[in-house]
């Protein structure tokens, strides 16, 4: 009966030490902190008067930091808010882009299909597409950005 006894004994303590190893897990991830914080700078640098060039230059610096940092970050909502934020920049690339292209008459059918897609994805009214004001346009697509990182923020800082 003791030998029964120390074996439930043991199984127990396996079972609540591997509940603390989870608690320890859902600790603020620094991974994601680290992806969040290269948001946050893209989020601040959008909000400047950036050439396409320009914005292009630091699109590829973020998604290399927040890729390089996805790896590490759970799957789940967490790591879902933050892949929208980084698809959002992207996409407001290719809007960017796009509407370059419609202004120098060099528009193909993909960049059209493109800057449709961006349209629907973030629900752009017809209003707010300026060509000739190409950052007010692309704003609602970093303002989804924004939210998505601010979700982010509030899912990580409960962890």
């Amino acid at each position: 009966m003791s030998e029964k006894f120390a074996l439930i004994v043991l199984v127990l303590l396996l079972f609540c030490s591997s509940l603390v190893m989870v608690s320890c897990n859902s600790e603020t991830s620094p991974a994601a902190s680290e992806a969040l914080e290269s948001l946050r700078k893209m989020s601040s640098e959008v909000k400047t008067n950036l050439t396409l060039e320009e914005y292009k230059t630091r699109l590829n610096l973020m998604k290399a930091e927040v890729e390089k940092k996805q790896t590490q970050i759970p799957e789940g909502e967490l790591k879902t808010q933050i892949n929208l934020a980084k698809s959002a920049y992207i996409d407001a690339e290719r809007f960017w882009t796009g509407l370059e292209k419609n202004n120098s008459h060099t528009m193909t059918g993909n960049d059209a299909v493109a800057v449709e897609k961006v349209i629907k994805t973030y629900n752009i009214p017809a209003d707010k597409i300026n060509p000739s004001d190409i950052g007010s346009s692309a704003k609602v697509v970093w303002e989804a950005a924004d939210k998505y990182i601010e979700r982010a923020t509030k899912l990580n800082s409960k962890k």
